[in-house]
C-alpha cells in the first residue's frame, strides 16, 4: 500500500502523522465500527458513565515480544499520555485534557478511568487510543523503526524514506469483536511504500506493483476504468489557517474578513479538489462521525464580494498605492501564504488561486511550498506564515479545542494564536455536557470560529482508495483497519 511520505519515526505518542496506521501494530482498548457501534478490542467487556469507567482485558493477550499486557501497564500508558508535560500527539485525542486517574488491577485484569469533570465522548476517545507495551513505554525511543504492542502486526523493517513493513502476528485473536489474523486472506506481510506521487501510484497499482494506493486527483480517472475495488471516505481537502499572532495583517478580524470576502469559495472548492468535491461541512468530519456537521459553514463565513473586501481594506487604514499595492504606516500588505501538498492534494491549485485573488485585492503574496517536516516546523514551532493552507483530520470537536485554545505554538498547539471568548466559553460548557446536549453546543462554538475567521473550511471530498488484488475498510484514523486487509491468491 502507498503512502504519500515518510512517516518517520512510528512512535504513536510522539508522533501524529503515524495515528491511521498506528493499529497495525497497536490496538485500543475498544474499538468502533464505520457506522458507530462500539465493539470489543482488549477490553471483552466495559460499562462507562460522564464521569467514570471500568474495562476488563480479555484473556491470553501478549504484547509482541511475548509478555502479557497487564491492566496496570495500560493504566501507565494513559496517564503518560494525559500529561501535557509529556507532549504526547494523542493528549486531547486519544485521551480527554480533562483531568483524570487511570489505575489498573492486575489480579482481575481491571482497568479504572475516574474523571474530574463530566466528558461525553470518553469511549470514542478511547478508541482511537493506541496502546503500547511496557518496553516501548520505557524507551520511546526504540519505537522509531519497530514496534511494542499487542497489534495484529509487527513492525519488522524500516527503509527510511521507502518503505515500512510488518509482519503479521499468529495466534492474535483480539481484534475488533473479536477479529483474528487466522482469517483467510490475511496477508502475512504488509507494506507502506513511500510513493509521493500521485501519478506514480497509479501507474504501480496497474502495473501490479501496489495492491493499494489513495488517488484523488486526475490520476482518479485511469484507475476507475480498471473496475478496481474502491473504499471511499470524507476528508477534509483544503482550509485556511490565518496567523493571529501580534503583528501579523491576520491579527485583524477586519484583515481577515475582507481577505475570504474576496474568495469564491465555490471556485475554490472546484479548483482544490478537481471539481469531485464538495463545500465543508465542519471542522470535525470522517467516518465514523460523532457530532453531526455543521452543514452552513460558508453561510457563517463573509460572502464573496471583491469591491466589497476592497472597501474594508480601504476602511481597516490598508490603502492601495499608485503601483497597485495596498500599505498602511508606510508598511506593505505582504502575506507569506505555505502549503503542503504531501497534506493535501488541493493546496497546491487552491494557494495559486487564493494569490491571483488577493493579488487583485492589492495584497503582495508570497507562496511557500513545504513537506510533512517542515509544515510541523513552520506551525507549531516559528510560526513563520500569514496565512496557512492545511486541512486537518479530526472526528471529534472535542479534538479541535486544544488547537484553537491556550498559548500559542510553540508553548502551546494553538498554532494560529486564536484567541475566541465565544467558542471558548462554548467549549467549556460542552466539554462537561451530557452527550445528547455536547454536540448542540460544540456546532455553536465552531460558529464562533467561522464569525470571527479565526478557521475557515474550505472543501471537503471522499477519499478514494484503489484494490488490486486486495481489500481492506477504511476508517478516518484505521487506514486500512488491519483485521480487515485481506489479500486475493
Amino acid at each position: 500500500m502507498s503512502i504519500q511520505a515518510d512517516l518517520g519515526t512510528y512512535d504513536p505518542y510522539s508522533n501524529p502523522l503515524v495515528t491511521p496506521w498506528s493499529k497495525l501494530a497497536y490496538d485500543s482498548l475498544i474499538n468502533v465500527t464505520p457506522k458507530g457501534k462500539f465493539v470489543s478490542g482488549l477490553a471483552k467487556t466495559w460499562k462507562s458513565d460522564l464521569t467514570s469507567a471500568t474495562f476488563v482485558l480479555g484473556d491470553g493477550i501478549t504484547c509482541s515480544d511475548g509478555t502479557a499486557l497487564t491492566a496496570s501497564q495500560v493504566a501507565a500508558d494513559l496517564t503518560y499520555v494525559a500529561n501535557p508535560k509529556n507532549g504526547s500527539a494523542l493528549y486531547g485525542s486519544g485521551v480527554p485534557t480533562i483531568p483524570f486517574v487511570a489505575t489498573g488491577d492486575d489480579k482481575s485484569g481491571t482497568v479504572s478511568i475516574k474523571l474530574k469533570s463530566p466528558f461525553a465522548f470518553l469511549l470514542n476517545m478511547l478508541a482511537e487510543m493506541p496502546i503500547v507495551c511496557k518496553e516501548g513505554l520505557k524507551d520511546p525511543k526504540s519505537l522509531a523503526a519497530a514496534s511494542d504492542g499487542t497489534g495484529p502486526f509487527v513492525l519488522t523493517k524500516v527503509v527510511a524514506g521507502q518503505s515500512y513493513t510488518f509482519t503479521v502476528r499468529k495466534g492474535y485473536t483480539w481484534g475488533p469483536d473479536g477479529a483474528s489474523t487466522s482469517a483467510a486472506g490475511t496477508p502475512k506481510t504488509v507494506v507502506l511504500r513511500v510513493v509521493d506521487n500521485e501519478t506514480t501510484a497509479t501507474n504501480m497499482l496497474l502495473s501490479g506493483e501496489l495492491n493499494a494506493a489513495q488517488i484523488d486527483g486526475s490520476d482518479r480517472k485511469r484507475a476507475s476504468a480498471r473496475g478496481f475495488e474502491t473504499a471511499k471516505m470524507p476528508e477534509p481537502a483544503v482550509w485556511l489557517w490565518p496567523n493571529q499572532r501580534a503583528g501579523r495583517p491576520t491579527a485583524d478580524l477586519a484583515v481577515r474578513s475582507a481577505l475570504v470576502e474576496s474568495l469564491d469559495l465555490n471556485e475554490l472548492v472546484a479548483v482544490s479538489t478537481s471539481g469531485q468535491g464538495r463545500a465543508a461541512t465542519g471542522l470535525a468530519i470522517g467516518t465514523p462521525m460523532t457530532c453531526p456537521a455543521v452543514n452552513d459553514v460558508q453561510n457563517l463565513l463573509p460572502s464573496y464580494d471583491m469591491k466589497a473586501a476592497k472597501a474594508a481594506l480601504d476602511k481597516a487604514g490598508w490603502t492601495l498605492g499608485s503601483d497597485g499595492k495596498r500599505s498602511k504606516n508606510g508598511k506593505q500588505l505582504q502575506l507569506t501564504v505555505r502549503y503542503a501538498p504531501e497534506a493535501s492534494a488541493g493546496a497546491k491549485p487552491a494557494a495559486e488561486l487564493i494569490a491571483q485573488a488577493w493579488t487583485r485585492l492589492g495584497v503582495g503574496v508570497t507562496l511557500k511550498s513545504d513537506t510533512f517536516a517542515t509544515l510541523s516546523q513552520v506551525m507549531f514551532k516559528t510560526g513563520d506564515y500569514d496565512v496557512y493552507v492545511a486541512p486537518m483530520s479530526w472526528s471529534m470537536p472535542t479534538q479541535v479545542y486544544k488547537y484553537v485554545t491556550g498559548a500559542a505554538a510553540p508553548a502551546g498547539l494553538n498554532f494560529a494564536a486564536v484567541d475566541n471568548a465565544d467558542y471558548n466559553a462554548l467549549a467549556e460548557k460542552a466539554l462537561d455536557a451530557e452527550s445528547s446536549q455536547a454536540c448542540g453546543l460544540w456546532s455553536k462554538a465552531e460558529a464562533a470560529l467561522y464569525r470571527d475567521v479565526n478557521v475557515v473550511p474550505v472543501a471537503e471530498q471522499s477519499d478514494t482508495y484503489f484494490f488490486s488484488g486486495a481489500t481492506a475498510e477504511v476508517m478516518t484514523r484505521e487506514i486500512p483497519v488491519p483485521t480487515s486487509i485481506r489479500v486475493y491468491k
